[in-house]
């Protein structure tokens, strides 16, 4: 499915400013045919009790990434989309940003992946 003409940056940038990928600080650095790319700034307040990065913050930044790159190359007539499954492993703690790219690996009219 091709980068739809009426998904700009800006508008992603605007749809980061809502809810939890505004809580998290996400950014969205770019979005080209077949895939967006995030940003996740580490701060102390995404760190578990432990001092480590939280998990759920590398899971929303994945989640988020690869949902926004769906919102980019909907179909025309579909507006949106919903997770059904998503797996990670890391396996490292970092103190810099961390960064993922969407990548739009199947798309169609029923889903895209």
């Amino acid at each position: 499915m091709p980068l739809r003409s009426d998904v700009s940056i800006e508008l992603l940038q605007q749809k980061v400013q809502i809810g939890l990928p505004a809580l998290l600080g996400l950014q969205v650095i770019a979005v080209a045919e077949g895939e967006l790319q995030m940003r996740l700034p580490i701060e102390p307040r995404l760190l578990a009790p432990n001092g480590y990065l939280h998990a759920a913050s590398v899971i929303a930044l994945a989640d988020t990434a690869c949902g926004f790159a769906c919102i980019a190359h909907l179909p025309q007539g579909a507006d949106n989309f919903t997770t059904i499954e998503l797996k990670t492993n890391w396996t490292r703690d970092r103190r810099i940003p961390l960064y993922a790219t969407g990548v739009v690996a199947q798309s169609g009219l029923t889903g895209i992946a």
